[in-house]
Protein backbone atom coordinates (compact mmCIF):
# COMPACT_ATOMS: atom_id res chain seq x y z
CA UNK A 1 0.00 0.00 0.00
CA UNK A 2 1.43 3.38 -1.00
CA UNK A 3 1.87 6.25 1.43
CA UNK A 4 -0.73 8.26 -0.46
CA UNK A 5 -3.42 5.59 -0.15
CA UNK A 6 -2.58 5.03 3.51
CA UNK A 7 -2.77 8.75 4.32
CA UNK A 8 -6.07 9.10 2.49
CA UNK A 9 -7.61 6.14 4.32
CA UNK A 10 -6.36 7.29 7.71
CA UNK A 11 -7.70 10.84 7.27
CA UNK A 12 -11.07 9.68 6.01
CA UNK A 13 -11.38 7.09 8.78
CA UNK A 14 -10.61 9.78 11.35
CA UNK A 15 -13.23 12.04 9.79
CA UNK A 16 -15.86 9.28 9.99
CA UNK A 17 -14.99 8.71 13.64
CA UNK A 18 -15.16 12.45 14.29
CA UNK A 19 -18.62 12.80 12.74
CA UNK A 20 -20.01 9.79 14.62
CA UNK A 21 -18.55 11.04 17.88
CA UNK A 22 -20.02 14.53 17.43
CA UNK A 23 -23.46 13.24 16.50
CA UNK A 24 -23.46 10.87 19.46
CA UNK A 25 -22.08 13.62 21.69
CA UNK A 26 -24.83 16.13 20.92
CA UNK A 27 -27.60 13.54 21.17
CA UNK A 28 -26.36 12.05 24.43
CA UNK A 29 -25.55 15.34 26.11
CA UNK A 30 -28.68 17.29 25.19
CA UNK A 31 -31.13 14.41 25.58
CA UNK A 32 -29.79 13.42 28.99
CA UNK A 33 -29.60 17.03 30.18
CA UNK A 34 -33.16 17.72 28.99
CA UNK A 35 -34.60 14.59 30.59
CA UNK A 36 -32.91 15.34 33.91
CA UNK A 37 -34.02 18.97 33.88
CA UNK A 38 -30.47 20.35 33.72
CA UNK A 39 -31.32 22.72 30.85
CA UNK A 40 -33.67 25.60 31.48
CA UNK A 41 -35.05 27.99 28.87
CA UNK A 42 -33.33 29.93 27.35
CA UNK A 43 -29.94 28.52 28.49
CA UNK A 44 -29.12 25.87 25.91
CA UNK A 45 -25.37 26.42 25.88
CA UNK A 46 -23.15 23.39 25.49
CA UNK A 47 -21.43 24.27 28.77
CA UNK A 48 -24.76 23.95 30.61
CA UNK A 49 -25.36 20.55 29.03
CA UNK A 50 -21.88 19.46 30.19
CA UNK A 51 -22.28 20.76 33.73
CA UNK A 52 -23.56 17.58 35.41
CA UNK A 53 -23.45 13.83 34.84
CA UNK A 54 -24.07 12.00 32.57
CA UNK A 55 -23.34 14.87 30.15
CA UNK A 56 -20.12 15.72 31.97
CA UNK A 57 -18.91 12.12 31.65
CA UNK A 58 -19.76 12.04 27.94
CA UNK A 59 -17.90 15.32 27.38
CA UNK A 60 -14.87 14.14 29.33
CA UNK A 61 -14.70 11.09 27.04
CA UNK A 62 -15.58 12.59 23.65
CA UNK A 63 -13.89 16.02 23.69
CA UNK A 64 -10.29 14.79 24.23
CA UNK A 65 -10.72 12.30 21.39
CA UNK A 66 -12.16 15.05 19.19
CA UNK A 67 -9.26 17.35 20.03
CA UNK A 68 -6.74 14.61 19.17
CA UNK A 69 -8.35 13.89 15.78
CA UNK A 70 -8.52 17.59 14.87
CA UNK A 71 -4.89 18.09 15.91
CA UNK A 72 -3.75 15.16 13.74
CA UNK A 73 -5.75 16.07 10.62
CA UNK A 74 -5.40 19.87 10.68
CA UNK A 75 -1.82 19.65 11.95
CA UNK A 76 -0.92 17.41 9.01
CA UNK A 77 -2.63 19.96 6.76
CA UNK A 78 -0.38 22.69 8.14
CA UNK A 79 2.64 20.48 7.60
CA UNK A 80 1.72 19.96 3.96
CA UNK A 81 1.11 23.68 3.53
CA UNK A 82 4.51 24.47 5.02
CA UNK A 83 6.30 22.03 2.71
CA UNK A 84 4.42 23.07 -0.39
CA UNK A 85 4.69 26.84 -0.28
CA UNK A 86 7.35 29.43 0.26
CA UNK A 87 5.98 32.47 2.04
CA UNK A 88 6.63 35.59 0.01
CA UNK A 89 6.11 38.10 2.84
CA UNK A 90 6.70 38.19 6.57
CA UNK A 91 2.99 38.81 7.05
CA UNK A 92 1.99 35.50 5.43
CA UNK A 93 4.65 33.63 7.41
CA UNK A 94 3.51 35.13 10.71
CA UNK A 95 -0.12 34.40 9.82
CA UNK A 96 0.75 30.77 9.13
CA UNK A 97 2.53 30.27 12.45
CA UNK A 98 -0.20 32.07 14.36
CA UNK A 99 -2.77 29.80 12.70
CA UNK A 100 -0.78 26.75 13.84
CA UNK A 101 -0.59 28.24 17.33
CA UNK A 102 -4.39 28.70 17.36
CA UNK A 103 -4.82 25.05 16.36
CA UNK A 104 -2.74 23.86 19.32
CA UNK A 105 -4.45 26.24 21.74
CA UNK A 106 -7.93 25.25 20.53
CA UNK A 107 -7.20 21.54 21.01
CA UNK A 108 -5.69 22.04 24.47
CA UNK A 109 -8.55 24.23 25.68
CA UNK A 110 -11.07 21.72 24.32
CA UNK A 111 -9.63 19.22 26.76
CA UNK A 112 -9.74 21.92 29.46
CA UNK A 113 -13.44 22.56 28.87
CA UNK A 114 -14.17 18.88 29.44
CA UNK A 115 -11.98 18.83 32.57
CA UNK A 116 -13.38 21.93 34.32
CA UNK A 117 -17.18 21.88 34.39
CA UNK A 118 -19.16 25.08 34.73
CA UNK A 119 -20.57 24.09 38.14
CA UNK A 120 -17.04 23.38 39.43
CA UNK A 121 -15.59 26.81 38.62
CA UNK A 122 -17.73 29.02 36.43
CA UNK A 123 -15.13 31.70 35.68
CA UNK A 124 -12.33 29.27 34.84
CA UNK A 125 -14.66 27.30 32.59
CA UNK A 126 -15.84 30.41 30.72
CA UNK A 127 -12.29 31.69 30.25
CA UNK A 128 -11.14 28.36 28.83
CA UNK A 129 -14.24 28.14 26.62
CA UNK A 130 -13.72 31.69 25.32
CA UNK A 131 -10.08 30.98 24.43
CA UNK A 132 -11.09 27.75 22.67
CA UNK A 133 -13.85 29.52 20.77
CA UNK A 134 -11.71 32.45 19.61
CA UNK A 135 -8.82 30.18 18.58
CA UNK A 136 -11.13 27.90 16.61
CA UNK A 137 -12.83 30.82 14.88
CA UNK A 138 -9.54 32.37 13.79
CA UNK A 139 -8.27 28.97 12.60
CA UNK A 140 -11.28 28.25 10.40
CA UNK A 141 -11.51 31.82 9.11
CA UNK A 142 -7.81 32.08 8.20
CA UNK A 143 -7.27 28.67 6.58
CA UNK A 144 -9.23 29.19 3.32
CA UNK A 145 -7.45 32.48 2.66
CA UNK A 146 -4.03 31.35 3.91
CA UNK A 147 -3.91 28.10 1.94
CA UNK A 148 -2.90 28.87 -1.64
CA UNK A 149 -3.43 25.28 -2.77
CA UNK A 150 -7.14 26.08 -2.97
CA UNK A 151 -6.37 28.32 -5.91
CA UNK A 152 -4.07 25.73 -7.54
CA UNK A 153 -5.57 22.24 -7.39
CA UNK A 154 -8.91 22.33 -5.57
CA UNK A 155 -12.14 22.46 -7.58
CA UNK A 156 -13.91 25.80 -7.65
CA UNK A 157 -16.93 24.59 -5.69
CA UNK A 158 -14.70 23.45 -2.83
CA UNK A 159 -12.93 26.82 -2.75
CA UNK A 160 -16.26 28.65 -2.58
CA UNK A 161 -17.65 26.22 -0.02
CA UNK A 162 -14.73 26.65 2.36
CA UNK A 163 -14.85 30.41 2.01
CA UNK A 164 -18.61 30.29 2.68
CA UNK A 165 -18.03 28.26 5.86
CA UNK A 166 -15.32 30.68 6.99
CA UNK A 167 -17.60 33.68 6.42
CA UNK A 168 -20.51 31.97 8.17
CA UNK A 169 -18.31 31.15 11.17
CA UNK A 170 -17.17 34.78 11.42
CA UNK A 171 -20.73 36.15 11.19
CA UNK A 172 -22.13 33.62 13.68
CA UNK A 173 -19.26 34.29 16.08
CA UNK A 174 -20.03 38.02 16.01
CA UNK A 175 -23.70 37.23 16.60
CA UNK A 176 -22.80 35.03 19.55
CA UNK A 177 -20.56 37.67 21.09
CA UNK A 178 -23.25 40.33 20.68
CA UNK A 179 -26.13 38.30 22.16
CA UNK A 180 -24.52 36.07 24.80
CA UNK A 181 -25.20 38.54 27.61
CA UNK A 182 -28.78 39.64 26.95
CA UNK A 183 -30.30 37.18 24.44
CA UNK A 184 -29.22 33.76 25.63
CA UNK A 185 -31.46 31.78 23.30
CA UNK A 186 -29.92 33.32 20.18
CA UNK A 187 -26.45 33.01 21.71
CA UNK A 188 -26.85 29.32 22.52
CA UNK A 189 -28.19 28.56 19.03
CA UNK A 190 -25.28 30.49 17.51
CA UNK A 191 -22.84 28.45 19.58
CA UNK A 192 -24.31 25.20 18.29
CA UNK A 193 -24.24 26.48 14.69
CA UNK A 194 -20.57 27.47 14.99
CA UNK A 195 -19.69 24.03 16.40
CA UNK A 196 -21.46 22.31 13.50
CA UNK A 197 -19.70 24.57 10.96
CA UNK A 198 -16.34 23.65 12.50
CA UNK A 199 -17.02 19.97 11.90
CA UNK A 200 -18.24 20.60 8.35
CA UNK A 201 -15.06 22.48 7.51
CA UNK A 202 -12.85 19.73 8.93
CA UNK A 203 -14.77 17.22 6.83
CA UNK A 204 -13.73 19.03 3.65
CA UNK A 205 -10.10 18.20 4.44
CA UNK A 206 -10.85 14.61 3.43
CA UNK A 207 -11.66 15.64 -0.15
CA UNK A 208 -9.85 13.96 -3.03
CA UNK A 209 -8.00 17.15 -4.00
CA UNK A 210 -6.13 17.08 -0.69
CA UNK A 211 -4.12 14.03 -1.81
CA UNK A 212 -1.30 14.15 -2.80
CA UNK A 213 -1.05 17.84 -1.98
CA UNK A 214 2.74 18.31 -1.90
CA UNK A 215 3.64 16.60 -5.17
CA UNK A 216 0.81 18.20 -7.13
CA UNK A 217 1.54 21.71 -5.92
CA UNK A 218 5.29 21.28 -6.46
CA UNK A 219 4.69 20.13 -10.04
CA UNK A 220 2.55 23.21 -10.69
CA UNK A 221 5.18 25.48 -9.17
CA UNK A 222 7.94 23.85 -11.24
CA UNK A 223 5.94 24.20 -14.43
CA UNK A 224 5.37 27.88 -13.68
CA UNK A 225 9.05 28.44 -12.96
CA UNK A 226 10.17 26.63 -16.12
CA UNK A 227 8.01 28.78 -18.39
CA UNK A 228 9.69 32.18 -18.90
CA UNK A 229 7.63 35.28 -18.20
CA UNK A 230 6.32 37.16 -21.19
CA UNK A 231 8.57 39.99 -22.43
CA UNK A 232 6.08 42.04 -24.33
CA UNK A 233 7.87 45.32 -23.91
CA UNK A 234 11.21 43.94 -25.08
CA UNK A 235 9.61 42.34 -28.09
CA UNK A 236 7.80 45.58 -28.86
CA UNK A 237 10.96 47.60 -28.62
CA UNK A 238 12.82 45.16 -30.78
CA UNK A 239 10.02 45.22 -33.28
CA UNK A 240 10.00 49.00 -33.34
CA UNK A 241 13.78 49.07 -33.63
CA UNK A 242 13.74 46.60 -36.51
CA UNK A 243 10.97 48.54 -38.18
CA UNK A 244 12.88 51.82 -37.85
CA UNK A 245 16.00 50.18 -39.26
CA UNK A 246 14.08 48.76 -42.18
CA UNK A 247 12.42 52.13 -42.80
CA UNK A 248 15.75 53.98 -42.72
CA UNK A 249 17.38 51.43 -45.02
CA UNK A 250 14.42 51.68 -47.35
CA UNK A 251 14.65 55.49 -47.35
CA UNK A 252 18.39 55.46 -47.99
CA UNK A 253 17.91 53.05 -50.89
CA UNK A 254 15.32 55.35 -52.43
CA UNK A 255 17.60 58.34 -52.02
CA UNK A 256 20.46 56.48 -53.60
CA UNK A 257 18.24 55.43 -56.45
CA UNK A 258 17.03 59.02 -57.05
CA UNK A 259 20.48 60.60 -56.67
CA UNK A 260 21.96 62.03 -59.91
CA UNK A 261 24.68 59.99 -61.58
Amino acid sequence: MSTLVLERRVVRALMVILVLLQIGFFIAVYVSASLLGQLTYPNFFISNALSLDPGRAVGAFVLPITATIILIVVGARHFRMYRSFSFTTKYSSKLFWFSLFCLIVACLTMVGVSAVAIHTNRWVHWIIAAIMFLSGVFLVVSLPFLDRSLQLIAPRWLVRFRQFIATSVAVTAILLGATIGWQKLIGSVAEIVVSVLFMVYFLTLAHQSEFPLISRVESINLSRKSSPPPTTRVITRRTRHSRSNSDSSHTSSINNHNAPI
